[in-house]
């Protein structure tokens, strides 16, 4: 990167939650931090929800919080772009922030990430300005890229691919054994096959897909008698019972388990102690559960109609299925269960880390920065 050329990231949150926006958010402050020239502070991180920051990522010497005060974020950050020759914007959500930069700095370079969901529908006026104000536009996959030219109308000239990563502190196994301790734990004998889904049980969103496997499991069942599926991520008390409820309607209790929150400490052993992931989700703009399960050599089942195709390379790293259809899942995942010549271990951890690896990551954002400011 241009040794000349000072960055500024602007975004919502990155070290106070711990989903798949702030997952990138880490990474590509990792990767400005390592690219920066002798690791000099001639870049700077202000988040609006954050109040502090994790230092392996970013230097605390360069990075602001403010703890939900936006009238504060927004007045003091659209100010402090005047030191900076590029202002990324990390959330649509932070649109007025972009138009305000772009209209009193006109010869500031200013990017906006966009991540998928949002563009999934028309986006309002305001972040439509902001879209049109913005110098580029970084989006996190192909599936994106095409919504934000054929629904937000955007010029495909103006759209750069900025592909999702791995996070370089995420806990890359040499071995792929079964953790003995979670087998014990969650009491899963050697016949067993187990299904993996780790997502949020959120009763407002009902895109993932947990449902629609669950909907499946009676046909998996009859090819493969010994399958549990174990689902994990925080859930409201709401979606837990419907999906309770859906258990009992189905006959499934005892093969259908809820694991609640795991521990960043324990994910890669929850990975390894599976079988198969799943989750045929319908509204991924990229997905990076994905990709952390093909690090722990576990092949993945995932949906065909979102940014899900990308993280699996339209299918050459894993199986993709109509996530509308329980008969495709199940015979997707069947097929997986029953396919002894299919990637996994380290293989596909390699296959994985060929292409969205962090190191790529890194390039890539070194790339796109250099273009955007010659």
């Amino acid at each position: 990167m241009d040794s000349q050329s000072r960055v500024l990231f602007l975004g919502l949150t990155v070290f106070s939650q711990t989903g798949g926006i702030e997952k990138f958010n880490k990474c590509f402050l990792q990767a400005l931090k390592l690219n920066n020239d002798n690791g000099s502070s001639g870049n700077a991180v202000s988040v609006l929800y954050d109040e502090s920051c994790d230092s392996r990522y970013t230097p605390a010497s360069t990075f602001k919080g403010y703890k939900g005060n936006r009238a504060k974020f927004v007045l003091a950050e659209i100010l402090n772009a005047r030191h900076f020759d590029t202002i990324v914007i990390g959330h649509i959500n932070l649109s007025i922030v972009a138009i305000a930069i772009k209209k009193m700095f006109p010869k500031k370079k200013v990017i906006i990430i966009i991540h998928g969901i949002e563009a999934m529908e028309r986006m309002s006026f305001t972040k439509r300005q902001a879209m049109a104000a913005a110098d580029q536009l970084w989006a996190v996959s192909e599936f994106t890229k095409r919504n934000l030219e054929t629904i937000q109308g955007i010029d495909p000239q103006k759209i750069a691919l900025f592909y999702n990563t791995i996070d370089p502190f995420f806990q890359f196994p040499q071995h792929f054994q079964k953790p003995a301790y979670l087998l014990e734990r969650y009491n899963i004998k050697p016949e067993q096959r187990v299904l993996f889904s780790l997502t949020r049980l959120n009763h407002n969103e009902g895109y993932k897909g947990y449902d629609t496997v669950i909907e499946a499991l009676p046909e998996i069942c009859k090819a493969s008698p010994n399958v549990r599926y174990l689902i994990a991520g925080k859930g409201d008390d709401q979606e837990v019972a419907k999906i309770k409820k859906l258990v009992a309607e189905k006959g499934l209790q005892g093969r259908v388990e809820l694991l609640g929150f795991v521990r960043d400490e324990e994910l890669t052993d929850h990975y390894l102690m599976s079988d198969l992931f799943v989750l045929p989700s319908k509204k991924e703009g990229f997905g990076i559960v994905f990709i952390e399960a093909m690090a722990c050599g576990l092949p993945v089942v995932a949906g065909n109609k979102d940014g899900s195709v990308d993280a699996l390379r339209k299918g050459e790293l894993g199986t993709l299925v109509d996530p509308d259809s329980a008969s495709e899942i199940a015979a997707g995942v069947i097929k997986n269960l029953t396919d002894h010549d299919k990637m996994s271990g380290k293989p596909l951890q390699q296959a994985m880390l060929n292409i969205y690896g962090f190191d790529q990551f890194r390039q890539r954002l070194s790339r796109l920065l250099n273009c955007t400011n010659n």
